[in-house]
C-alpha cells in the first residue's frame, strides 16, 4: 500500500440474532432499502453463484425458498 500510496480499509461485521432482527426493524420500517438485482430460486443456486461470479451485480442476489 505504501509503494503505491493507497489506502486502504477493511471491515468485518460480526453476523448474529440480535444484529439480524435490528435489520429486519429497519427494512420493515422503510429506514434501510435493499436493492435487489436478481432472484433465484432455491434449486438454481448454482447459478446464482455463476452471476454472482460472472459480473457485478447491481445490488443483492437473493435465493428464493419454497413455503411450506
Amino acid at each position: 500500500m505504501e509503494q503505491y500510496e493507497v489506502n486502504a480499509i477493511g471491515q468485518l461485521t460480526q453476523v448474529n440474532s440480535e444484529r439480524l432482527s435490528k435489520l429486519a426493524e429497519f427494512i420493515d420500517q422503510r429506514v434501510t432499502k435493499v436493492h435487489v438485482d436478481k432472484t433465484f430460486p432455491l434449486e438454481q443456486a448454482g447459478e446464482a453463484l455463476a452471476y454472482l461470479q460472472s459480473g457485478h451485480p447491481r445490488g443483492k442476489v437473493v435465493l428464493k425458498m419454497k413455503k411450506n
